[in-house]
């Protein structure tokens, strides 16, 4: 059986995101709700690899659903990126008003566009990795990949793929060159599960 290729975007890895992208739009205009710009970019990184690194491929089941159930996991313990705010009262009531901004934002219109973008190109990804494992590597794997879409750039430490993903902004989804890219990672992820020498 061949390896699947699903698309898949977390509402957990964008609304650090969104987040990210609020504290530049204020800059220095930052209230008490907020911690600086510094404080934010120091907690980044731990609390996205965090999620990335609890992902658990489940058996048996849809090609995407691992990638569902992890996202849905995730949400569980939203109440956690409060640490992206101020400890207090008035950075709590912050979290949750911008929480429910992000989560009607993202199911009206950033899920569905990233969705609809990426069904566009999938199919293309899928066969510039199958025809490069096949002719390098003469056979195929048959583990359900993804590649997890968010709306804006990883942030710097921050990891760039789990064991059965790779994260990619949808900027960059933008010509062949980038696509051929975006392929490339995608591949090497998959070799490097197996423990195979890249070529």
């Amino acid at each position: 059986m061949e390896f699947t290729l699903c698309n898949a975007s977390s509402i957990n890895l964008n609304f650090i995101l969104y987040v990210i992208n609020i504290y530049k739009n204020k800059k220095s205009n930052l209230t008490d709700e907020f911690l600086s710009i510094e404080e934010l970019y120091q907690i980044v990184p731990n609390i996205w690899n965090d999620m990335v690194g609890k992902f658990k491929p489940i058996e048996g089941r849809a090609p995407n659903s691992s990638f569902i159930y992890w996202d849905k996991e995730l949400l569980k313990e939203r109440d956690s990126y409060r640490i992206l705010f101020k400890d207090t009262e008035e950075g709590y009531k912050e979290y949750l008003n911008i929480w429910n901004q992000y989560s009607e934002w993202w199911h009206n219109e950033c899920q569905v566009m990233l969705n609809k973008k990426m069904d566009e190109f999938i199919p293309t990804i899928y066969e510039l990795v199958k025809n490069k494992l096949i002719s390098n590597k003469g056979y195929l794997p048959s583990d359900n990949f993804a590649i997890e879409i968010v709306f804006s750039e990883v942030p710097k430490d921050c990891l760039l793929n789990g064991t059965l993903f790779t994260i990619e902004s949808i900027n960059d989804f933008c010509s062949e060159s980038c696509i051929s890219k975006i392929s490339e990672r995608l591949y090497k992820l998959i070799l490097s599960k197996y423990s195979i020498d890249v070529k």
